[in-house]
């Protein structure tokens, strides 16, 4: 398969290119961003841990209470449920970061790779973005998002199966303990959960790492393209 970065391609193309690229050198990828998988995986756990055992309890006690009559809640449960929405909150904005610091990784790997330096990709990350956000890119940019996003989407549901599964018992329980049923789970559930959600996290590194692969491929198909337009 050919994998030149500047050539005009179909959206079809730009998946297929950009998926093979990712497999043909996938312990390159491994390689260069491992440790900020490892990091995203943390913030993943915690972001997770956070929205199956504490969300839905705090927000059950508000439903309980009925929002204090509709008049107003109470300073304990608003400052729990703050905390907690703060904590998502700032748990997910660290997790962006850390996803852009891949999408830089994942960029200099590509260059590294790249035989020539002419077809390497530009050093600001920024630049690519700044390119693409432009109304004329948008046609195959959401063409490309939008059948890759569905694949991604039934491959995180299979792939990350235990850790919804595992969500759902939390909320469950949590729900039932607030009804006035014992909790029903063992202790090292909490242990266990976090653990899951971790794998899952690192493994979802790898499974949307390739849509990175086809963004910077679509920027290489509209560079080529409005260069082959000035010829």
């Amino acid at each position: 398969m050919e994998y030149e970065l500047y050539k005009s391609r179909s959206y079809r193309s730009v998946i297929v290119t950009g998926l093979g690229y990712y497999l043909s050198h996938f312990r390159h990828f491994i390689k260069s961003t491992w440790k900020w998988a490892l990091l995203f995986a943390v913030f993943f756990a915690a972001w997770a841990m956070l929205m199956a055992v504490q969300l839905p309890a705090v927000t059950a006690i508000l439903m309980h209470e009925e929002i204090v009559e509709r008049v107003g809640i109470q300073t304990e449960t608003a400052q729990s449920y703050l905390m907690v929405a703060c904590g998502i909150v700032l748990t997910a904005l660290f997790a962006l970061v850390v996803w852009r610091l891949i999408a830089v990784k994942v960029r200099r790997c590509m260059n590294d790779l790249q035989s020539d330096s002419t077809s390497s990709l530009p050093r600001s990350w920024r630049q690519i973005v700044g390119y693409l956000i432009k109304p004329r890119h948008w046609g195959l940019l959401v063409s490309t998002l939008l059948v890759s996003g569905m694949m991604l989407i039934i491959l995180i549901s299979v792939c990350c199966l235990p850790g919804i599964i595992l969500g759902i018992v939390h909320f469950l329980a949590q729900e039932g303990v607030l009804n006035g049923d014992p909790l029903g789970m063992p202790d090292y559930m909490v242990i266990l959960s976090a653990i899951t959600f971790f794998i899952t996290g690192f493994l979802l590194v790898y499974l949307c790492m390739p849509i990175l692969m086809m963004i910077y491929y679509v920027y290489g198909s509209e560079v080529a393209f409005e260069r082959e337009k000035l010829k």
